[in-house]
C-alpha cells in the first residue's frame, strides 16, 4: 500500500475508544489507527470499483434500448411510407408519429425487458450495499421515460 501523510481529528472518545480496542487486542494504539485507516481505504477503493461497474451496466442498458428504440423508429418510418403511398393526402412524418405513438405498448414492453434483464444484474453485484442498487435500479427504470416521455 502506498505511503501517504494523513491528519485525523480524534474527538476524546474516539481515542478513549481506540485505546480500548488497542489494548484489548494487544496492539499499539498507532497500529490500530493504521488498520483502520487502511481498512477504510480499501473499502473506499471496492465501493468505488462496484459503481464503476454498476455505471457500466446502466450504460449498456442504455445502448440496447437505443438499439430497441431505433428499429421501432425505423419500423415506423417503414411503415409510413407505405401508408403515404396508399393515402397520398397524409404526411409522412404523420404516419410516422402514429406509428409510433400506435405501438407505444409494445415500445414500452421491449425497453422493460431489457430494463429487469439489467436489474437482474445490478441484483447480482457482490458486495454492493442494497441502497446503492436501489439507486441504480432507479437509474434503469428512468431511462424508460427518456423514450416515451
Amino acid at each position: 500500500m502506498e505511503k501517504r501523510i494523513l491528519c485525523v481529528k480524534l474527538d476524546p472518545e474516539d481515542f478513549e475508544a481506540i485505546e480500548r480496542i488497542a489494548k484489548s487486542r494487544g496492539i499499539d494504539k498507532s497500529k490500530l489507527i493504521r488498520e483502520l485507516i487502511e481498512t477504510h481505504l480499501l473499502n473506499k477503493r471496492r465501493v468505488e470499483a462496484e459503481t464503476s461497474e454498476l455505471d457500466k451496466l446502466v450504460s449498456e442498458a442504455k445502448e440496447k434500448m437505443d438499439l430497441v428504440y431505433k428499429r421501432w423508429v425505423e419500423h415506423c418510418e417503414q411503415h409510413a411510407s407505405e401508408v403515404v403511398e396508399k393515402h397520398r393526402h397524409l404526411k409522412h412524418i404523420e404516419a410516422r408519429d402514429q406509428c409510433l405513438k400506435n405501438s407505444r405498448g409494445l415500445i414500452l414492453m421491449d425497453l422493460q425487458t431489457i430494463a429487469r434483464d439489467y436489474i437482474k444484474k445490478i441484483k447480482s453485484a457482490q458486495n454492493v450495499d442494497q441502497e446503492l442498487k436501489r439507486e441504480y435500479y432507479k437509474k434503469v427504470w428512468e431511462l424508460i421515460d427518456q423514450y416515451l416521455a
